[in-house]
């Protein structure tokens, strides 16, 4: 019984600690809240977007049987990226009551364009406007502009699984580079030469490409050259075919072809091509011979060496 009792005193305790946690003061007026959003580029040049919020129609709870929500007003978005600023606030103007009680409305989070690549969202669902109305202890109708009613608003949803009060969109930006080289090498190998490749980009499935990107794009490279394709979102597929030339042997980043592909990462992401021709230098002299010729010219000295010494003999 005593075990029982304690149980019940612990779970009265836990009660209302809960509710404490989740009792507000509203000791004074708020005519509007700030959203704050964060746009980072961890790497790179962030994409230009649209941030905003799009507030639907209310619901009144806790009122008056019959009483109906006010509208709100659009909110202004903001506009971060592409080198410009990284931070601003989405402001919610709150309207005017006439009743006291629990006003909900349904907040959809907009982005334009709502899935540019390299692009992590802020990711919320069930996402909405609460606003409490109650009434101003010190409201004296008499006095000028004494309220008699303060608001108190704020946003929930579920983020990461979890209901939470959102006071901060937070969005983030990544993006690597692409370097293209080419080397020329062999005894024949032609370092004035021009080589053709063809580079195509493919954002992640689902995403899109700032503008800026057009691809398949072509480029030309000689022996030394290399060239360096910027601020490529990460997760694109990347791919560079080169055009065949049947005077070189081509490898790639080490392995022997016409291509190589890969998926972008942060930092510098490489490709080098290293084209080789070769071939054997005619000098006049038959290689193979040579040995033999230099024999035959020995064993005809050693006979004239032998005449001329046994010509010498008679003659003495």
């Amino acid at each position: 019984m005593k075990k029982l009792i304690s149980i019940v005193i612990a779970l009265a305790m836990i009660l209302s600690l809960s509710v404490a946690a989740f009792a507000v003061d509203i000791s004074e007026d708020t005519e509007e809240i700030e959203i704050a959003v964060s746009y980072v580029a961890n790497s790179g040049t962030s994409p230009e977007i649209e941030f905003g919020l799009t507030i639907g129609a209310g619901e009144a709870t806790e009122c008056t049987a019959g009483t109906t929500a006010p509208g709100i007003d659009p909110v202004d978005p903001v506009i971060l990226g592409a080198d410009g600023e990284e931070e601003g606030k989405l402001v919610i103007a709150l309207p005017d009551y006439d009743v006291v009680g629990k006003y909900t409305y349904p907040v959809t989070i907009t982005t334009d364009p709502e899935n540019a690549a390299g692009v992590t969202y802020f990711d919320a669902s069930d996402v909405s406007l609460v606003v409490w109305v109650v009434n101003n202890p010190d409201y004296t109708p008499d006095v000028e502009d004494s309220l008699k009613y303060f608001r108190y608003a704020y946003l929930t949803g579920t983020v990461d699984g979890e209901e939470k009060k959102i006071d901060e969109l937070e969005y983030s930006y990544d993006a690597g580079d692409l370097e293209i080289s080419k080397e020329v090498a062999g005894n024949l190998g032609d370092k004035t030469l021009d080589f053709t490749f063809t580079v195509t980009l493919t954002a992640p499935e689902g995403t899109v490409f700032d503008e800026n990107n057009e691809y398949p794009a072509t480029i030309t490279l000689k022996h030394g050259e290399s060239v360096t394709i910027e601020n490529i979102p990460v997760g694109t597929t990347w791919k560079v075919a080169e055009t065949e030339n049947e005077d070189y042997e081509t490898t790639v980043n080490g392995e022997d072809g016409l291509s190589a592909e890969g998926e972008i990462a942060t930092g510098t992401n490489t490709c080098a091509f290293v084209n080789t021709r070769n071939a054997e230098i005619e000098t006049g002299v038959i290689l193979e011979s040579l040995p033999y010729v230099v024999i035959g010219l020995v064993v005809v000295a050693a006979v004239v060496f032998m005449i001329v010494r046994k010509n010498r003999k008679v003659e003495d």
